[in-house]
Parts: C-alpha cells; sequence; structure tokens
C-alpha cells in the first residue's frame, strides 16, 4: 500500500514545490518619514556654520599677513586686539537679530557714546545675530564686527566717546 501512494505524493511534494517557487515572494521595505525641517532652523544652521568658517578663514588671512606686517602694524594691531574702550568693559547681556546699523546703535547707547555712520548705506544691509551672556559689551562689538566683515568697519573712538559705522564698498 505504502508503494501504492508514494508515486502520488511524490507528484504532490513536486506540484507543491513548483508552486511556491514560481509564486512571487512579497518583500516589504520599511520606508521611515522624517518631518521637513522648517526653513528658519536650516538657515539658522548654516549660518553658524558659515559664521564659524567664516571667523576660520580670516583667522588664517590673519596668519598668512603677518609676516609682511612691520613692527609698528604689530604693534598697532596688538593694542587694537587688547584694548577695551571706556564704556565698553561694562558686563552686560545683549540679544539681538537684525540690521547691523541698528545693532550698533543699540551697542553704542549702551556704553554712553554718541552714534553717526560714514557712507552710503546699503539697500540690502548685512544682518546680524548677537548674543552675549553677561560679558563685556566690546564681546558684542567684536561679534558685530565679525558678522559684518568686509560690508561695514566699525570705528570707536574713546576720546570723543563716539562711535562709525562705516559702510565701505
Amino acid at each position: 500500500m505504502n508503494l501504492k501512494l508514494a508515486p502520488v505524493a511524490l507528484a504532490a511534494l513536486i506540484a507543491m514545490s513548483a508552486g511556491c517557487s514560481s509564486s512571487p515572494i512579497l518583500r516589504t521595505n520599511t520606508v521611515l518619514v522624517t518631518p521637513p525641517a522648517h526653513p528658519l532652523d536650516e538657515l539658522r544652521s548654516v549660518a553658524i556654520e558659515s559664521r564659524d568658517e567664516m571667523r576660520t578663514l580670516a583667522k588664517i588671512i590673519e596668519a598668512k599677513n603677518a609676516p609682511s606686517l612691520t613692527p609698528q602694524q604689530h604693534a598697532q594691531k596688538h593694542f587694537q586686539d587688547v584694548n577695551v574702550p571706556a564704556g565698553f568693559e561694562r558686563i552686560s547681556s545683549f540679544s539681538y537679530t537684525g540690521p547691523a546699523s541698528v545693532a550698533a546703535q543699540a551697542l553704542s547707547q549702551l556704553a554712553g557714546y554718541k552714534f553717526t555712520t560714514r557712507g552710503n548705506k546699503f539697500p540690502n544691509e548685512a544682518w546680524v545675530t548677537i548674543k552675549t551672556n553677561r560679558l563685556p559689551l566690546n564681546e558684542a562689538l567684536r561679534e558685530l564686527g565679525v558678522q559684518t566683515g568686509s560690508t561695514m568697519r566699525v570705528e570707536v573712538d574713546g576720546a570723543s566717546k563716539s562711535l562709525v559705522l562705516v559702510y565701505l564698498k
């Protein structure tokens, strides 16, 4: 009896295995979808990264140009690096995002300086983001200079207590 069922079982086994191999195997791919980031958050992170890169670039350019400076220029640069004008040594917190001229005017008022501008104002003025927490006002002034780069120059005269924002071409 077992011999009579063997061909039937063999045929059934072949049919089942042939049917399994010809049917498509369903595969599922899991895709994780994250919500898109807010555009301002993206811009903020890119701006911070580019500011850091600009600082690094400025340090590289400064180091490259250092050997070509005369001793008088080295002395003047050292004085500019370590000198804190009267009024800007005051410890305070400063937080501002907006046009650079408004930040310069606010810093001059906090330090008790007269604010003026020189040159032609740009149609699209540089925007700055300055946040200092319990630091001298001089740090916010340096940050203003770093963020405006070669578009503006901030001149501080301690003797006449004036801060001049010079628009460069």
